[in-house]
C-alpha cells in the first residue's frame, strides 16, 4: 500500500514514464521514514541497479530517521553495492537519526543548502517484564556503540565526541556544521 501523500503510477501514468526515466539515469528517490517498506525498496533498487552496470548511482535521500534494525538494513546494502558500482547520496530536506547513519554508506556523501541534520542518542520502549527490560538496555546499548562507531569511522571523529555530540539531546545541524564535522562531503547548488 503507498504512503499517504505519495502518487502511484495506477494513480498517474505519468509516474511510471518519470520513474523509468530516473532508474534508467541511475536515480532512486528515497522519502519517509525508516522502516521495513524503505528497507525493502532500496534492498531491490539499489541491487536491481547495480546488476546492470558498474556506473555511479545517485540516491536523493529525505528521512527524518526511524528503525534503527531497517537502517542499518540499508546501511549494509549500500555498503555492498559500493563494492560493485558507487553509490552517492544527496541528503534533501531532512536527515536525521538513522538518516545520518545510511548517508555514512554512501561512496559520496553530499547535502543540499537547506537540508536538516539531526543526531542523537538511541530511543527505547519500557515495556514488558523487568529482566526483559535489562535485555532490551544491554542490547541498546550495543546498538549505540555500534551506531557511534559507524559515525567515527566515517568522519574522523573520536568515540567520546560522537557521544558527546548524542547524549541526551537532539543535536540539530545545517549542512554547513555537517560539513565541518565530516558527516558530508559537500554541499550541492550552494
Amino acid at each position: 500500500m503507498p504512503r499517504r501523500g505519495t502518487i502511484t503510477a495506477t494513480d498517474n501514468p505519468f509516474v511510471e514514464v518519470v520513474e523509468k526515466k530516473l532508474a534508467d539515469n541511475r536515480i532512486i528517490i528515497v522519502d519517509g521514514v525508516v522502516g521495513d517498506v524503505m528497507a525493502h525498496e532500496m534492498s531491490f533498487r539499489l541491487r536491481y541497479l547495480a546488476s546492470t552496470g558498474k556506473q555511479p548511482i545517485t540516491m536523493y535521500f529525505n528521512s527524518v530517521g526511524g528503525d534503527v534494525l531497517a537502517g542499518l538494513a540499508i546501511y549494509d546494502t549500500i555498503r555492498d553495492v559500493n563494492k560493485r558500482a558507487p553509490v552517492s547520496i544527496i541528503a534533501n530536506g531532512a536527515c536525521m537519526s538513522m538518516g545520518v547513519i545510511i548517508l555514512q554508506a554512501a561512496s559520496t556523501r553530499l547535502s543540499t543548502p537547506n537540508t536538516h541534520f539531526m543526531l542523537h542518542e538511541l530511543a527505547m520502549r519500557n515495556e514488558g517484564k523487568l529482566s526483559e527490560q535489562k535485555d532490551a538496555h544491554q542490547h541498546a546499548l550495543r546498538l549505540q556503540n555500534q551506531l557511534n562507531d559507524i559515525i567515527a569511522g566515517r568522519t574522523g571523529m573520536t568515540r567520546k565526541v560522537v557521544e558527546k555530540l548524542t547524549e541526551r539531546k537532539d543535536y540539530y545541524i545545517d549542512p554547513v556544521e555537517a560539513l565541518k564535522l565530516k558527516l558530508i562531503d559537500g554541499i550541492v547548488g550552494a
